[in-house]
């Protein structure tokens, strides 16, 4: 990641801070509150499957053991409650491996589907925190529950960028203390700070994953395949976020993803899935006039402003770092303005970031 981004999370999390009236320390260690046994050992069980699949001789059969004994309930509840095919992704792998595929192929795709199996527990946990918090012992334990599913995410967010993870933690912090502090709307905000950080983990990981098929397919074709494949299963977790403002493109990178890597292009995977992010923050631009006056427009004003973050490098790296830091600003001045009521303010600053936007997606 490079120094502009890094800035730009740093940013953010102080602004937090000034917003949410959290703790300096983000990285500092979080106690849990509540027991959450049951919980850990399911992580406990995703480290022993990300162990044994590092191994030179893959023991499928172990891993297929642990996932239907600890995991699948809670992936099967996930799909569910989301709509999501995560455990048929995990059983048709377990399937190839039965019929000569790839071991080492199918244990990226058990990998990568129970990290967004985790991302969605988490999303799913904190959700719960929120419709519980007039019982505060048990919005603590979701709360609790949240932390420890993101465990199986923490390696991944560090690989990308030690300021995401920390991002990622200073937002669980914020919660905690949102939720001694009997601040509901502050609890809604880290919720919206820790959920679209960890989009952008994924986000960046396609992009990783979609850097080293190209880095491999001269050289290599067989390792590239690997890399699209995981690239691949990384995008089921955001391709519903670029989806509903680029349709077209999402088909094209679903396709650039699993088909001939002879046609493969990073440049254009990295234009149209920006493309389908840049349309999140117009959209919440309008919520918020939308409900004008209520807590709703300030968390949807945060929501423009994260949903930013996960685009922002690209921002940059198009219109250039002066616009991209202008951008930040304005949009941080956003938030100050909703969280104020002041509606002049807000139409004046919304003219300029939708200007700025429109402007990126000129250049994509």
């Amino acid at each position: 990641m490079n120094k502009n981004l890094s800035k730009l999370i740093t940013v953010l999390v102080l602004f937090s801070v000034i917003v949410l009236g959290t703790s300096s320390v983000f990285a500092a260690y979080l106690p849990l509150k509540t027991d959450v046994s049951k919980q850990q050992a399911r992580i406990d069980a995703y480290k022993e499957i990300n162990r044994l699949r590092h191994k030179e001789e893959i023991d499928f059969d172990k891993i297929e053991n642990i996932y239907t004994d600890v995991l699948q309930g809670t992936v099967q509840a996930r799909d569910e409650e989301f709509g999501t095919t995560m455990d048929q992704y995990i059983q048709a792998a377990f399937y190839g491996v039965e019929n000569g595929q790839d071991p080492a192929l199918a244990a990226q795709i058990v990998d990568k589907t129970l990290k967004r199996a985790f991302y969605l527990s988490v999303k799913h946990e904190l959700d719960e925190a929120i419709k519980e918090f007039a019982n505060k012992e048990e919005a603590h334990h979701k709360l609790d529950e949240a932390v420890v599913y993101y465990e199986a995410i923490a390696g991944t967010a560090k690989k990308r960028s030690e300021d995401l993870h920390e991002g990622i933690l200073s937002g669980l912090k914020s919660a905690r203390r949102a939720i001694e502090n009997d601040k509901l709307i502050d609890l809604k905000i880290a919720d919206q700070i820790i959920g679209k950080t960890i989009i952008k983990v994924f986000y960046a990981s396609v992009l990783h994953e979609a850097e080293e098929v190209e880095e491999y397919i001269a050289e290599n074709p067989a390792k590239a395949k690997v890399k699209q494949m995981e690239g691949l299963v990384y995008y089921q977790t955001i391709k519903g976020k670029v989806k509903p403002n680029n349709k077209i493109g999402h088909i094209i990178v679903g396709d650039m993803l699993s088909g001939d890597i002879s046609e493969f292009d990073y440049d254009v995977i990295l234009e149209e899935i920006s493309r389908g992010f840049v349309g999140k923050p117009l959209g919440y631009l309008e919520e918020v006039k939308e409900n004008w006056g209520t807590d709703k427009a300030l968390v949807e004003a945060w929501e423009a402003l994260v949903y930013y973050n996960v685009f922002a490098e690209d921002v940059e790296a198009r219109l250039g770092v002066e616009a991209g830091e202008e951008l930040l600003t304005n949009l941080r001045s956003y938030v100050g303005a909703v969280k104020q009521e002041d509606r002049a303010k807000v139409d004046a600053l919304e003219k300029k970031i939708k200007k700025t936007l429109r402007e990126y997606i000129s250049k994509l």
